[in-house]
C-alpha cells in the first residue's frame, strides 16, 4: 500500500501597510474623526511588503529562511504575490502559522485576487480549518478552535513560556511608519523574529503531540538554533533566549 510522503513545513507570517487606495474609507475624515486612529484596515486592504518564510524539512530542520518582499521587489506587490504563489504552487509544503486562518491566509488570497494571480495550489486541504496537516494554525489549534478565547494566546505570551523573547522592539503598528521612513531591513528582521519564535513554538507543539520525542525535539531546536546565532541579524534577539528553558534541560 503506498502511503502519502510527509511534506515540508513552510513557517509564515507576513507585514503589511494599509493600501492608499482602498483605505482610510472615504466617509472618514482622518483630520476630524478621531476614531480613524483606533480602525484598523480590512484584509482586503492590507499590502503585503513581507511574507517572511522559514522553510523545514520532515525532521523540522532548516532548509532555507528569508523573505519574499520589498527588499527585493521594491512597492511591486504583483511581483511580491508572484513570486509566493509560485513557490507554494511548486513545493506545496504544510503552512505553519500563528492566527494565520483569521489574517496572513486571508489577506494573501485577496490581495492575489486583486491582481489576479492564480493560487492553484491552495485547495481544500489547505482550507478545511479543521485539518491541520496541510495549514497548521497554531493559535487556532492550541485555543481549541476559539473555545479558550484569545486572551492568553498571542505569540508573544506564548513564545515567553517556553524561553523565548517574545515581542520587543518593534510591534505591527509601527510597521506602516517604518515602510513610509523606507527601513525595510528593520521591517523584515522583525517579520523574521516572528517566524523563528513561530517555529520554536510549532517543535514544542509537535512534542506535546507526541509527533516528535525529546531527542529529537532538541536536536530540532538546536539546529534552530544555531541558524539564528550564526546570522548577524539576529544576534540582539538570540542573546535574549533562555536556552535551557527552550530545550526543557
Amino acid at each position: 500500500m503506498m502511503t502519502t510522503p510527509q511534506p515540508s513545513y513552510l513557517v509564515l507570517d507576513i507585514e503589511t501597510v494599509p493600501d492608499p487606495d482602498m483605505w482610510p474609507p472615504a466617509e472618514i475624515e482622518p483630520s476630524t474623526d478621531e476614531k480613524k486612529k483606533d480602525l484598523i484596515a480590512p484584509p482586503h486592504s492590507q499590502r503585503p511588503v513581507a511574507i517572511g518564510c522559514l522553510w523545514l524539512d520532515r525532521e523540522f530542520f532548516v532548509k532555507r529562511i528569508g523573505c519574499i518582499g520589498a527588499s527585493k521587489h521594491g512597492d511591486n506587490e504583483r511581483a511580491i504575490l508572484t513570486d509566493w504563489n509560485e513557490f507554494m504552487a511548486k513545493e506545496k509544503p504544510a503552512v505553519v502559522t500563528w492566527n494565520g486562518r483569521s489574517f496572513d491566509m486571508p489577506v494573501l488570497t485577496l490581495r492575489s485576487f486583486k491582481w489576479g494571480i492564480p493560487q492553484r495550489w491552495y485547495d481544500k486541504d489547505y482550507r478545511y480549518r479543521y485539518n491541520d496537516e496541510r495549514h497548521l494554525d497554531l493559535m487556532d489549534v492550541m485555543n481549541d478552535y476559539g473555545s479558550a478565547g484569545r486572551g492568553g494566546f498571542k505569540l508573544d505570551i506564548i513564545a515567553k513560556m517556553i524561553g523565548l523573547p517574545g515581542k520587543y522592539g518593534v510591534n505591527g503598528s509601527q510597521v506602516a511608519r517604518m515602510y513610509a521612513e523606507g527601513q525595510i531591513a528593520e521591517i523584515e528582521r522583525y517579520c523574521l523574529t516572528d517566524i523563528v519564535q513561530t517555529a520554536f513554538v510549532l517543535h514544542r507543539f509537535m512534542l506535546i503531540r507526541g509527533r516528535i520525542n525529546i531527542e529529537n525535539y532538541r536536536k530540532a531546536v538546536n539546529n534552530l538554533l544555531e541558524t539564528v546565532k550564526a546570522d548577524k541579524k539576529f544576534q540582539e534577539f538570540s542573546d535574549l533566549i533562555k536556552e535551557k528553558n527552550l530545550l526543557l534541560e
